[in-house]
């Protein structure tokens, strides 16, 4: 039965890993590859979901049962709604449920390791392709600097027995190319989230450890040579700084003011439930780039509560963890979460996936990670 286990996790990453070139596979070989991919990953994530709710309770967390119970009101929003959102519905349910059975699981470290480091260099090398997109089309919307953004806590944890030298080295690099790719919510997630890992790392360590504090400053200082550097030399970029120094959100305020009217003015039941998966659309003409006011429009006061419990849960369980590496991981990944949750889509966009995978990885009390080194 182990073995039967292993092997499902193997193709499990397996898939995950060319789930992740998604971009690359649809403008290289079109959608039709990319449809066999995605329904092979949603088979083989239900069925690891169905082995996690069949197991005890012993092998389950709360965090896990929380993201199911998203799922879950995601489900009957899109059903009742009768949605043609297929695209978001997906993508968050390949967020929400691959975490249960990579959670509960037993596995060789190790070899999951390798996996998680592949998967984090696929998904910065579909960076460069959404960045060589964006200069053939002159339009600055690609995500790109998410796929950076999500690799990087995987590596510091992965990466965790180099030395802070290598660390530094890693963050660097990964947050000059976050910079360089414009999108102002996930260049502030990384300084906030690189901020938090090494103050966790410093506070938690026993001991007053120098070589962190000076890992922060210089990180910083390079940081901002960085941004001084693309502010002179690339046009895209000062443009889109000066628009944030002017106040423009992208559209955002607007979309958010008619959502918050829409909410107010709504009958009680699609207060407490929701106005179906489409809601946002159909209010404001798009979505709400805001995990809290697409939830609260799709699946209304309930559909908030739980997906809070999700992210307290997570939170909870990041201050209970002893290995001082675990917390400040998981730290990173609240700060993404929290950044993404209230300017942009964290549980609705596609690189969110190897975060989840990562998180259950930590969570995953049933194996030694001793073992991967």
């Amino acid at each position: 039965m182990p073995i039967i286990k292993n092997v499902y996790i193997y193709i499990l990453f397996s898939v995950l890993i060319v789930y992740t070139a998604y971009t690359f596979l649809w403008t290289r070989f079109g959608l039709g590859v990319t449809s066999v991919v995605q329904y092979a990953l949603l088979g083989i994530v239900l069925f690891g979901v169905f082995l996690y709710i069949v197991k005890p309770n012993r092998y389950k967390n709360s965090w896990t049962n929380w993201l199911i119970f998203i799922w879950i009101t995601q489900a009957l929003a899109f059903y009742w709604g009768e949605s043609d959102a297929t695209t978001q519905f997906k993508e968050s349910t390949f967020v929400l449920l691959t975490a249960a059975p990579i959670l509960s699981s037993t596995y060789n470290p190790k070899y999951v390791k390798y996996l998680f480091i592949v998967m984090a260099f696929v998904s910065v090398s579909m960076y460069y392709v959404t960045m060589s997109m964006m200069r053939l089309v002159d339009d600055n919307s690609y995500g790109g600097g998410y796929m950076i953004l999500v690799a990087l806590p995987v590596f510091l944890y992965f990466f965790r027995e180099k030395s802070l030298r290598f660390q530094m080295l890693f963050t660097i690099i990964l947050f000059v190319l976050v910079l360089s790719s414009m999108k102002r919510g996930d260049i502030l997630a990384c300084i906030v989230g690189i901020v938090v890992y090494y103050y966790i790392k410093l506070k938690d360590s026993g001991k007053f450890d120098y070589r962190i504090l000076l890992a922060i400053i210089v990180t910083i200082i390079i940081g901002l040579f960085a941004f001084q550097y693309l502010l002179d030399t690339n046009e895209i970029f000062a443009w889109r700084f000066q628009q944030t120094l002017e106040g423009d959100s992208s559209d955002r305020d607007n979309i958010y003011s008619s959502l918050g009217n829409y909410f107010m003015n709504a009958p009680f039941h699609v207060q407490l439930f929701g106005g179906g998966f489409d809601a946002t659309v159909k209010i404001s003409g798009a979505r709400a780039h805001s995990d809290f006011l697409e939830v609260l429009s799709c699946e209304g006061i309930v559909g908030v509560f739980i997906y809070l419990g999700a992210f307290c849960s997570l939170y909870r369980q990041m201050k209970r963890r002893y290995d001082v590496n675990e917390k400040a991981v998981l730290a990173f990944i609240l700060v993404i979460w929290t950044v993404k949750m209230i300017f942009s889509m964290f549980i609705y966009s596609q690189p969110t996936i190897i975060l989840f995978a990562l998180v259950g990885y930590i969570l995953n009390n049933r194996i030694n990670k001793q073992y991967e080194y």
